[in-house]
């Protein structure tokens, strides 16, 4: 991953305290800890990550944002997930996620547009925090990977992929590397339990999983 530039206006302090105050009356009960979790675990990513890529720790508010936004839309029935899918044309389907899981990552960044008016690095952290995208940026996989490890996730590939990334952290590994390849190991237990479950595979998981696998296939080519 090179250093990524960003010159966007990060959200302010008075759009976030708006934001802070008015997730309770979207979400609730260990819906809504797992959000403050998030954020949290997002932020102790971002304190490690961003240094790596030069991104300036004014766009921690960014970080919080997204992390208290991305489940916004979780609670709602997968009818109501397809008409804000209608309403904001946004593509479902066999290909494109079809369930409440993959639907409310999309549905959440566009409400979250509408009553919070995020700027595009938040909306796209929130948009992909469930499936994953092909080349996401930092603020992308720092929220993907967040929702994954935090702490009140107990599943075991959950601890095993925190596990991963803090232990080599602590060791000095390439951090980049280091996030890419626990982002693959999440990628890879989703994969394994959509398809032991006979679930539909949305396309952008697919596309995450071989892009990552690509860049590094690609680094040992040259390397070698």
């Amino acid at each position: 991953m090179k250093n990524e530039i960003y010159s966007h206006v990060p959200t302010d302090v008075t759009a976030l305290e708006k934001i802070r105050s008015s997730i309770p009356s979207y979400i609730s009960g260990k819906r809504l800890c797992h959000t403050y979790s998030v954020e949290k675990e997002a932020l102790r990513l971002a304190e490690l990550l961003f240094p790596t890529l030069g991104v300036d720790k004014k766009y921690f508010s960014d970080i919080s944002a997204a992390a208290l936004l991305h489940d916004l839309t979780k609670y709602l029935s997968y009818e109501e997930q397809i008409s804000l899918c209608k309403k904001y044309a946004i593509p479902f389907g066999e290909n494109d996620g079809s369930d409440t899981a993959v639907l409310h990552s999309r549905t959440a960044a566009y409400v979250a547009k509408e009553d919070f008016c995020i700027n595009d690095t938040v909306f796209g952290a929130i948009y992909c925090h469930t499936t994953g995208k092909e080349d996401m940026n930092i603020f992308e996989k720092i929220i993907f990977i967040a929702d994954y490890i935090e702490e009140t996730r107990t599943h075991e590939s959950c601890i095993k992929a925190r596990e991963y990334f803090y232990s080599n952290a602590e060791l000095g590994a390439d951090l980049l590397k280091t996030l890419d390849m626990t982002i693959i190991m999440s990628l890879d237990s989703t994969l394994s339990y959509l398809e032991s479950e006979k679930k539909p595979i949305d396309s952008q998981t697919i596309r995450a999983r071989n892009f990552l696998l690509a860049e590094y296939a690609l680094q040992r080519s040259v390397q070698e």
